[in-house]
């Protein structure tokens, strides 16, 4: 059974903080596990209103030789942007952090998407034989506001020319978190799956000290060490790091289940 919000105590509650539709998918896919799965985003990706000189990367993509989206709501928000101001140039290359932003692009009717072969960060991708001969190339940066800069740093030492594209911003959600609270403190939760480290801190600033240290104590799934080493720092002491798709989470997450 899944939840949209915490209501009704459950004998088992595995907790997804992942952004609202994200979350919602994961649940669906989970519905063969005896939990309920509560959807809590700790996220809330917001379109933003471009400035003058995002709309001006737009109407000059023909000068970028490669765009990189980082995730799947860049896919979203990036091509939105510019599909209400013109077509997708062909000469522009389109590239993906992680397979999930590639099957997004995939989904958006690009044919050739330049991915890591394995590996879900920047630096799967920076591994990628094409990203080595970028030099004196212009690329453009799909992405929110703010984020790693490990990325267009390496591209710029390696000789491009690398812009930002800034389509969403990330923020706290308005969300009631007393029925969560509840069903933390009562010990009901017994697994949580997050998708970035700022996520991990908005829950933890959400919930308060003392249900975030009771759900500290119960495992954590993350898609990434950076994240977990993130999530030791905040008070968790089992973080896990399991691939992002539902089909490997599933196992583990049967696991934490089956030590209740």
């Amino acid at each position: 059974m899944c939840a949209d919000r915490p209501g009704r105590p459950a004998r088992n509650c595995i907790l997804l903080t992942r952004p609202e539709a994200e979350s919602r998918q994961l649940a669906q896919a989970l519905q063969g596990l005896d939990a309920e799965c509560i959807v809590f985003p700790t996220l809330e990706i917001r379109p933003i209103e471009p400035d003058a000189r995002v709309l001006a990367c737009v109407d000059s993509l023909e000068r970028y030789a490669l765009a990189i989206f980082v995730s799947v709501n860049a896919v979203r928000c990036g091509l939105s942007l510019v599909r209400s101001r013109r077509a997708w140039p062909a000469g522009t290359q389109v590239a993906a952090i992680g397979a999930a932003t590639a099957q997004a692009l995939s989904d958006a009717g690009f044919e050739r998407v330049l991915a890591p072969g394995s590996g879900n960060d920047s630096e799967a991708l920076l591994a990628h034989p094409a990203l080595g001969l970028i030099r004196d190339a212009r690329v453009l940066l799909v992405r929110g506001v703010g984020g790693r800069e490990h990325l267009a740093r390496t591209l710029r030492e390696r000789g491009a020319q690398v812009d930002y594209l800034e389509a969403y911003r990330r923020v706290v959600p308005d969300a009631d978190v007393r029925p969560l609270r509840l069903l933390i403190n009562q010990g009901q939760v017994c697994a949580t799956v997050a998708a970035s480290a700022e996520g991990l801190d908005n829950l933890v600033q959400m919930l308060g000290r003392e249900s975030a240290r009771i759900l500290g104590t119960r495992p954590v799934l993350v898609h990434h060490a950076r994240i977990a080493a993130a999530a030791a720092a905040l008070g968790f002491v089992d973080a896990r790091v399991v691939p992002a798709e539902a089909h490997a989470m599933e196992p583990v997450l049967r696991a934490c289940l089956e030590k209740r």
